[in-house]
């Protein structure tokens, strides 16, 4: 199995397996990564907020292009969950194959706009960067690893390897963390005062 896996040209069948064999655990992989996608969207309004003073252009078309992005994950997220619904509702072959029958329609999107919106990530995740460090938001350090989370790609039914995937996402907390913190640390103060009212 795993032989044919591996030279499928789409990872779909292995997602596909992975799901048949362990339902649960495949259900909470893709609710973190649609959760994530989600929480990421105030992350990167605050940071490209934090930096529009001193770097306005780069800020707002990183921010902007990002959260395009990161709509587009909720439509492969979308896509995945209707695969595994598949896998339920057909059995493990039969979904497959009917998956891959259709994988590139899907995994491109109506007129291509998922895989294009996906796509500027790479772009957006440099210009929200550049802005950070312009701004002085972020060291060289933190807007590398924010670049370095924007080169793991998103698709209809992809893998990713472990390393990689941890090492993404713990840079782009490692990125995230202080800033958030920060925040609110700032926001407190004016928090106890609204309470006291």
């Amino acid at each position: 199995m795993r032989a044919e896996f591996d030279a499928s040209p789409f990872a779909a069948p292995e997602q596909l397996a992975a799901y048949a064999m362990n339902p649960g655990l495949a259900l909470a992989g893709q609710a973190l990564f649609m959760a994530g996608a989600l929480l990421l969207i105030p992350a990167f309004v605050a940071l490209a907020h934090k930096c529009v003073e001193r770097s306005p252009r780069l800020a707002i078309t990183g921010a902007l292009m990002l959260l395009i992005c990161l709509v587009a994950r909720l439509y492969y997220g979308g896509v995945d969950q209707t695969a595994f619904q598949l896998v339920d509702a057909m059995g493990l072959e039969a979904a497959t194959e009917h998956v891959l029958a259709v994988y590139q329609p899907l995994s491109y999107g109506p007129w291509r706009v998922p895989v294009i919106a996906s796509s500027l990530q790479y772009p957006g995740g440099l210009l929200l960067a550049l802005a950070a460090y312009r701004a002085g938001v972020f060291g060289t350090g933190r807007a590398l690893l924010l670049i370095l989370w924007a080169t793991i790609w998103a698709g209809a039914l992809k893998e990713t390897d472990t390393f990689y995937g941890l090492t993404t996402a713990l840079a782009l907390c490692v990125a995230f963390v202080p800033l958030g913190r920060g925040s609110c640390w700032t926001a407190c103060p004016n928090l106890a005062s609204v309470a006291g009212s």
